[in-house]
């Protein structure tokens, strides 16, 4: 009796499992929804209690400081979100949690960072994804002066970097991102 019971909760998840994928795959990608209105965009707010400095030190992988050479925005591959990466000349390295080895001896692993959010062009057709974290967005221009507090994104090997792990450096400050009014002044 109990291996029918297991059969049965074993199939009951598979069909889950396969009704998953399959609700994901029959929404439209982001190009889909271009060509189908002129234009696309997504915006998402996420709003929650501001972190301390020592959450954001516990979560990195890598702390640096540095200036933006080059940023490149994309659509994934399955065409349904956008990424930034950031082409970083780092100045130095003030944390970096594990020390990542190259297949090849004396090869240099590349450093990328790589934010959520963004916007493309692509066969004339404007798609965005505009992403703020407790009313702040993630905004790096070529030339600014940052001190970056990023993750590590095996799938890619990027570090992925968000608003509110982004510091500017202005003259002899370090500033964060000025915030919106998006999220309730309880979360501010």
């Amino acid at each position: 009796m109990r291996p029918a019971v297991f059969r049965m909760t074993a199939y009951v998840v598979l069909i889950g499992l396969a009704n998953l994928s399959l609700t994901a795959q029959s929404e439209p990608t982001l190009r889909e929804l271009a060509i189908q209105h002129g234009s696309s965009g997504a915006i998402i707010n996420v709003c929650g209690p501001q972190p301390y400095l020592p959450d954001l030190v516990e979560r990195a992988d890598l702390i640096v400081e540095g200036i933006v050479k080059t940023r490149a925005t994309y659509l994934t591959a399955d065409e349904r979100d956008i990424y930034t990466d950031y082409d970083i000349a780092i100045r130095q390295v003030l944390f970096q949690r594990g020390v990542l080895a190259s297949s090849r001896p004396g090869a240099a692993i590349p450093v990328i960072f790589k934010s959520h959010g963004g916007s493309v062009v692509i066969d004339g057709l404007k798609i965005d994804v505009d992403i703020e974290v407790n009313g702040v967005r993630m905004t790096l221009d070529e030339d600014d002066h940052v001190y970056l507090f990023a993750e590590r994104d095996i799938s890619d090997g990027k570090w992925l970097i968000n608003p509110l792990g982004v510091f500017r450096v202005s003259g002899i400050d370090v500033v964060t991102r000025t915030r919106s009014a998006t999220c309730p002044r309880s979360y501010q």
